[in-house]
């Protein structure tokens, strides 16, 4: 789960620490996350993966409107 969750971060094009700002969460867990060390509970990286994906929509349609 940890790789789809750094998959997802970097995706949205968020750095850990851009992540942990935006999200609440301390930068040593996203660190941890994403080298393995530790992994989130289920339900918690169901609703992070939620919010990265609506982060990297957001990404898109901004990348968008600046080639219009």
């Amino acid at each position: 789960m940890e790789n789809r969750i750094k998959s997802a971060r970097l995706a949205a094009g968020l750095t850990q620490d851009e992540m942990s700002k935006r999200f609440g969460i301390p930068l040593a867990t996203i660190k941890r996350w994403d080298s393995g060390v530790s992994i989130p509970p289920e339900w918690a990286a169901r609703l992070l993966l939620e919010k990265l994906e609506e982060e990297k929509k957001s990404l898109v349609r901004c990348k968008e409107e600046k080639g219009k």
